[in-house]
């Protein structure tokens, strides 16, 4: 897809958050994504999913980012190519899915991100979002009655990680505060339990 006027949000304010939309020219982006899905045999499916993203500037310019470390008069450069932030270029899924029994069944899922860059980082000059790979597991139970219960283990491995990053101003922390770098950090490992009943 390319963009002859692109509009995307800048983060041009002092705290964080803060900022505006604006026209930064061309921008492109090339990918491919694939699905699959295979019944494995009666009791067992499986869904696989890959997609690749490519999504960077067309042009050159001067961006606002005063909250960036290597910001100069709180401007940073942008050069045509480098990548749009919060677009990670890898991404990929799996699930499996077994039908132990009439009633029960187990599942796990797995999903990657790459690597992306900080919102407030168009010219992907700092250090990015790294990388990260979550499992999740889960059981369910259909039984008479039309009572059902589930049990999902989301985060198997209580993998560390964030899943989005922009720059703001740490004196807001307090003392002692330097790192301009704020994240949300995705879910600890955590058991979500259900039960429902229909009627």
């Amino acid at each position: 897809t390319a963009n002859e006027n692109d509009i995307v949000f800048i983060s041009s304010g002092i705290e964080r958050g803060a900022g505006h939309f604006q026209n930064v020219g061309p921008t492109l982006r090339e990918g491919v994504e694939a699905n699959l899905d295979a019944n494995v045999s009666p009791r067992i499916e499986a869904h696989v999913s890959y997609s690749w993203i490519d999504a960077t500037f067309g042009e050159s310019f001067t961006v606002a980012s005063p909250n960036h470390p290597d910001a100069a008069g709180g401007e940073i450069p942008v050069r045509r190519g480098d990548r749009i932030p919060l677009i990670p270029r890898n991404t990929a899924k799996a699930e499996l899915i077994w039908r132990a029994t009439n009633a029960i069944t187990f599942d796990a899922a797995f999903r990657m991100v790459s690597i992306s860059f900080f919102r407030g980082d168009e010219g992907n000059l700092a250090r990015p979002l790294p990388a990260y790979s979550v499992a999740d597991a889960g059981v369910a139970w259909r039984g008479k009655h039309n009572l059902e219960f589930d049990a999902t283990l989301r985060n198997v491995a209580n993998a560390r990680y964030a899943t989005f990053g922009s720059f703001g101003d740490p004196s807001i922390l307090g003392p002692g505060f330097d790192d301009p770098r704020f994240v949300t950090p995705g879910d600890p490992r955590t058991i979500v339990v259900g039960v429902r009943y229909r009627r």
